[in-house]
């Protein structure tokens, strides 16, 4: 946790191995990133104000993501949260398009569109990110 409290700014202690500071993935000057160590000696940060996790922190700040998992080797199919949101909403958009077809409903031009962005990059995801994939 050294590592991650010597790289961020406006660290304030706020009891045994916790601590707030101003979040590195977005800018703000009130401290909103909560840092704690857990007992099994990883890292757990959250920001209340974009809501960014550890990994999302640590990344930001180019700093070894091994000390966030308590020296562990992090798992090559880690996949973040914003690009697991953006896969969920695309299946969602493809699954909504798709019954619209079966059902012979009208579909707009736009609508057709964004079913293919959402095809397109849902395709890539799983190929970036095989755990995805359920």
């Amino acid at each position: 946790m050294n590592q991650l409290l010597a790289a961020l700014d406006g660290v304030k202690r706020k009891g045994r191995d916790k601590y707030v500071a101003l979040c590195p993935v977005h800018s703000e000057k009130t401290p909103s990133l909560n840092i704690k160590m857990a007992d099994d000696g990883s890292v757990l940060a959250h920001c209340f104000g974009c809501g960014a996790n550890g990994y999302e922190v640590y990344k930001a700040l180019g700093l070894d993501l091994e000390e966030l998992f308590g020296g562990k080797k992090l798992e090559s199919d880690y996949v973040p949260n914003e690009i697991r949101d953006t896969y969920n909403l695309d299946k969602i958009v493809a699954m909504i398009y798709e019954c619209m077809v079966k059902k012979n409903q009208y579909i707009s031009l736009k609508d057709k569109r964004r079913y293919r962005v959402a095809v397109s990059r849902i395709e890539g995801l799983e190929k970036k990110y095989p755990r995805l994939i359920c």
